[in-house]
């Protein structure tokens, strides 16, 4: 659904495709909050490193400081949209936002949900898509994957580890399931 989601996004023209499929990728390769994808400015972004991975700089709540890696789809994203895409959005008094809106206005975190739930419609997504979504479909992911989830805590920017907990129920959930299925007394 992630990759129909992003296809769904690439379908539009330039510039509005690159910037959503830059915005799609985020969401889901950082599981940063809607609102802290609002405040993001282009400075916001750190060029890969010697470990070739880039990061971006997210003030979260309570105004803490954050680094989030970007994967090298979310990066490769971003930077095409920062060199192709954003200087044709971009008018002379745009604020300095990573993403802006087709006027070149701050991109609103309303206008963005707006966004993503139609991408999902266009994509021929059952459920409801938002960025909330992809959030936790970014952090069920890791955890299924096997990502310790202290880490995965640090980058959603959850102050308490048991709100992140909800995830490893997720993942035990599906633990049942593939043993009811797959195991011969299940």
């Amino acid at each position: 659904e992630v990759e129909a989601l992003l296809d769904a996004a690439a379908a539009e023209a330039d510039p509005v495709g690159a910037r959503d499929v830059a915005l799609v990728e985020v969401l889901y390769g950082t599981g940063i909050r809607v609102s802290e994808l609002v405040g993001l400015s282009s400075g916001d972004l750190r060029r890969p490193d010697e470990t070739g991975i880039a990061q971006l700089v997210v003030l979260g709540k309570g105004s803490k400081e954050r680094f989030v890696p970007l994967n090298a789809a979310a990066q490769e994203s971003v930077l095409h949209y920062l060199s192709e895409a954003r200087p044709i959005l971009a008018r002379p008094d745009s604020p300095d936002r990573l993403f802006l809106s087709v006027r070149g206005r701050v991109f609103s975190r309303e206008a963005i949900y707006r966004r993503v739930r139609d991408l999902g419609l266009k994509a021929g997504i059952r459920q409801r898509v938002t960025p909330h979504l992809l959030r936790h479909t970014f952090a069920t992911h890791l955890v299924h994957e096997g990502a310790d989830l202290r880490a995965v805590q640090e980058m959603l920017g959850h102050a308490n580890h048991e709100t992140t907990t909800i995830y490893t129920s997720a993942d035990a959930a599906r633990l049942k399931d593939l043993h009811r299925k797959f195991h011969p007394r299940g």
